[in-house]
Parts: structure tokens; C-alpha cells; sequence
């Protein structure tokens, strides 16, 4: 099992769209972490499979797939995967499993924010390929139900 900075897996997109896109119609879902959110957009600016994390206060984390936008209290990162051999599912369920540890990665007092190049500097362990189809298949059947 290798241990791999964030760094060399994760890549950081924010979104362009403009807000006045979003509403309660459109194709595409806009992800949010805003309570009561349901906003959607036909001018998506994002588009594959990764993770969404929120930016402010605490972490909160969403596997996202296909092609949607998000607010301005998001931060989507899309997993890079040209040396390592890492299934994107994993490193959200390997993430979501160390909430306490993203925690130390919000700095500031009254607003906490995401310190994206600490947060980046993480390291997580990464299985075989094998090891990590089986850990998503089990947590994403319990995620189901």
C-alpha cells in the first residue's frame, strides 16, 4: 500500500458559471452545501467525477459524476490519475472516513476556509486497484440503502 500526497491526485476546478445561470429549472444539477439548495442550470461548467468539498466552517464532502456546475461554497477536485492507478470513489470514501482529520486543513476564526495547498499537502493510502474496487463496492452498497 503506497501513501500519496493529495498533490499528486487531486486537481482543484472552480466553477466560471455565472450565478444568474442557476435556478429551479435546467438539465444540470448545481451543487451546494447550502441547507434547502435545489438549483439546477442548463450552462453547466463542470463536467467528469470527483469530489466536492465544502470551502467554508466545517468539511462536508459529495461524490459528484456527470456534468453539473456548483456554488461559490464548493471547491470541486477531480482525480488525476496518470501515474497512480486510483478509482475516484475511493479517495472520496478513504476522505469521508477522515473527516476529523480535514478538520486541521479550515483556517481562520469566524468564517473558517479550506487551506487548499495544506489541505493538498495530505497524504492518504492507496491499495491495489483490486483492493480498491472491493472498498468501493462495499461502502457504495451501504451508501445505497
Amino acid at each position: 500500500m503506497d501513501r500519496i500526497p493529495l498533490c499528486n491526485l487531486l486537481m482543484c476546478k472552480k466553477s466560471t458559471a455565472d450565478r444568474k445561470d442557476f435556478g429551479q429549472t435546467g438539465k444540470h444539477p448545481v451543487y451546494s452545501f447550502r441547507k434547502g439548495d435545489n438549483l439546477y442550470t442548463d450552462y453547466p461548467s463542470l463536467k467528469g467525477n470527483g469530489i466536492i468539498i465544502s470551502r467554508y466552517n466545517e468539511p462536508q464532502l459529495k461524490y459528484v459524476q456527470g456534468i453539473f456546475d456548483i456554488m461559490p461554497d464548493c471547491l470541486y477536485f477531480m482525480v488525476e490519475d496518470y501515474v497512480f492507478s486510483v478509482i475516484p470513489q475511493y479517495v472520496y470514501y478513504y476522505l469521508l472516513a477522515h473527516l476529523g482529520d480535514l478538520r486541521r486543513y479550515y483556517r481562520g476564526s469566524s468564517i473558517r476556509n479550506l487551506a487548499i495547498s495544506e489541505f493538498l499537502k495530505m497524504e492518504i493510502d492507496i491499495p491495489s486497484i483490486g483492493e480498491q474496487k472491493l472498498t468501493v463496492s462495499l461502502l457504495s452498497s451501504v451508501d445505497m440503502a
